[in-house]
Parts: structure tokens; sequence; C-alpha cells
């Protein structure tokens, strides 16, 4: 700085004091400017206030390094306490810069895309952040979501796609995860629930009316203790689909049957064979209306004797049958002989003539009483009333 530095001890009095005062004035008006005192270094300074640049530019800087804070000046730039860069521009409006690890950026090609709503995508996790406000999500609406695999490769897709055919707006929200495995339901109001657990099966409120059929059933998976009494009826059960092997010694009792188609035919008199061919001995006949399919049908005979003479003298056989006949032929069920003595008179306890028919008449079967006089003509009697019975 040129200062005149006086001699100690050899410098006389009015000089020593002229060099002091000039020394003074330079060091009072220096300026730290190179020649103008020693520039001063990042070490004895100490800001401890705002320091202004009264609107002068900070000019080669290498770097600045910013601490989080928040802010309301205008025309600030500032690190947010969530670690993002932000302006505050001169209407106040305070615009986040950054996101997370990317560019918080807006692109012009996104109408109505202004902050603090943004859209960015995440480099690190292959991802794009669509934001309504900071920290909040966005809604996106279109069409049908086509979803990949990121890995290993995005060759195929799932398309999430909504109906065909919407006839107003409605809303699918999805479960929290359940406790255990469970079934899903949807309610009216598109709620999908998981909280009925597969452990606890299906009930009968989930099984609509005749809709399980036998080829849904394993084999000798239902037992006794999984049935309901008085549960089943006949049109539960599918035609020839349970047989003797089936069911358990003794579980069926009568009161667990119930005659569902019955017919009675009632005889009484005399009646006398108009010819030696095969005789129908007529009323004695009953037709069912309607059956079960592979149901036996049950034929007995209440009440009354028969019997009948031998008018030409001769020894002869008068047969009584029951018969089946289902439109077109005749089933001989069972037979009866009266052994007729050429003097006597045989007889029959009609109470005696029972059978079964184990193939089951189909609907309109008719079911009757026959006699073979043995090519003989002869009478045939009856004492008291007869009732012939069939029923299923």
């Amino acid at each position: 700085m040129g200062l005149p530095i006086p001699a100690v001890g050899s410098e006389p009095g009015p000089n020593y004091a002229t060099d002091v005062n000039n020394s003074l004035t330079i060091v009072d008006g220096h300026t730290h400017l190179p020649g103008s005192g020693v520039q001063i270094t990042p070490g004895a300074i100490n800001i401890n206030s705002s320091l202004t640049f009264n609107s002068n530019s900070a000019t080669l800087l290498a770097s600045l390094t910013f601490v989080p804070t928040s802010q309301t000046s205008l025309n600030t730039v500032y690190e947010s306490s969530a670690g993002d860069l932000h302006y505050i521009n001169a209407a106040g409006l305070d615009i986040q810069i950054t996101n997370s690890s990317g560019v918080a950026v807006t692109p012009t090609s996104i109408p109505g895309l202004v902050p603090p709503a943004s859209a960015q995508y995440v480099p690190l996790s292959s991802t794009f952040i669509w934001q309504s406000n900071t920290n909040i999500a966005a809604n996106m609406d279109f069409g049908a979501a086509i979803m990949r695999n990121l890995s290993p490769n995005s060759t195929y897709a799932l398309t999430l796609q909504p109906p065909a055919a919407l006839s107003s707006n409605f809303t699918i929200t999805l479960p929290s995860i359940p406790g255990s495995t469970s079934f899903l339901t949807l309610d009216t109001s598109g709620n999908i629930s998981g909280s009925i657990a597969t452990s606890l099966g299906i009930t009968a409120a989930n099984i609509a009316n005749a809709t399980i059929t036998g080829g849904k059933i394993a084999s000798a998976t239902i037992t006794g203790s999984n049935i309901a009494s008085s549960t089943i009826t006949g049109s539960n059960i599918a035609s020839a689909t349970i047989t003797g092997s089936n069911i358990a010694s003794t579980t069926v009792a009568p009161s667990n049957l119930t005659v569902i188609n019955s017919g009675t035919a009632v005889l009484s008199g005399s009646f006398s064979t108009a010819s030696t061919s095969l005789v129908f001995v007529s009323p004695l006949a009953v037709t069912l209306s309607s059956v079960v399919p592979n149901r036996p049908v049950y034929i007995c005979f209440q009440g009354g004797v028969a019997y009948c003479t031998n008018s030409a003298g001769l020894a002869e056989n008068a047969v009584f049958t029951i018969r089946a006949y289902n439109g077109s032929s005749y089933t001989n069920l069972v037979s009866f002989s009266l052994i007729v003595f050429p003097s006597g008179t045989a007889s029959i306890l009609m109470g005696g003539l029972n059978c079964v028919d184990l193939s089951g008449g189909a609907a309109g079967t008719q079911y009757s009483l026959w006699v073979n006089t043995n090519s003989v003509q002869v009478g045939i009697n009856f004492s008291g009333t007869i009732v012939m019975q069939v029923f299923q």
C-alpha cells in the first residue's frame, strides 16, 4: 500500500509524526482491493444475517448448497423440508422444481397440469407418479389398463377391461386382505368383500335350488349327518340314481315313504265266462295316472272269496292271473290256480292274491285280474266284496 514507515530511534520528531499521519491516512482509505490492503478470506467473514448483493449478480459460483427451510419471500429459490427444490415467483406461487428423485416437469402437452399437481418418471423404480397436489395422488381417467411385467420381459400383457356395454357409471371397490383364505362377494354397491372364510364351506343360502347335480358330488361323500331331516323329496332325486347299496340298513321306515300313486277297483256278485277263451274279469282294473320311474308298483286284493263250478263235469283248472297292460301288450305278473273237481267246487280267498311289479309301470299302465278257463266254459262266482288296490 506504500505506507511511509518511520525509523524508530533515528528519525527526528517532525518527520516521524509526518510519516505516521501519512500511513494512517492510507490505512483509513484502503479497500482490500489488489494494491489496497490484504484481500479478505472466507475465514475472516462471519455472516450472521441476510446478505444483500444490492441487485448485483453472484458470479463465478462453482455450486450452491442449500439447507432445508421454509420460505414465503417472493423471487426466492429454496430447499423444502422434504428435500425438494422450490421457487416462489413474483406472484407468490410456490413452484416445485424437483420431486423426490427427479425433476417435477410440467409438459405443455398436458393441459391443466400446473403446480402443485405434477407428473414425473422415477428411473430408480421405473415408475410414473401422478399427483394432484404435493404428496397427494391423482385420479386417472382412461380406457382399458394394459399391464405387463417389468421383468424378465414385457412380451405379454394383462388387460383390465370394463364391461363392453355400460349403461351408467359405477364403482368397484377392492377389499383389504382378509385374515384367512376367503370367498369373494360383490354387493349391489360394488364393494368386494372377502369376509366369508373358505373353511366355513358353502351354505344352503349360497346354492340355488336344483343347481347341484350328481356329477358335481364325489362318490360316497355325503353322509346322513350332512342331510337335514325331511329335506330331500322325490323331485331332488334323479331317476335310477339311488340303489339299495346307497341305503343303510333299517334307515328307511314306513313313515319316510309317501304313496304318490294309488288306485282302487271294487267287484262283488258273480261272473260267468262267455266263451272258452282267456277272459278278463271286469271291472277289477286300475290304471295309474303317473308314476315314479323304476319304483315298484304293488297290487293287492282285500276281502271276498272266488269259486268256480265245473258245469261240464270235467276236472279243469280255472287260473286267476294278475296282469299289467301297457297299451299294446300284457305282462303276466302272478297266477293262482283253482282246481275244480268233476262234482265239486273249488274256492280261493281273494285276499291272498298279491304281487309286486318290480320293473315299475309307466304312466297309463293298467293292472287287472284275468281268468284262464283252460278252454272250458265255467262260472266264476264272488262271495262278498273284493277290493283290488294298486299303489306305488
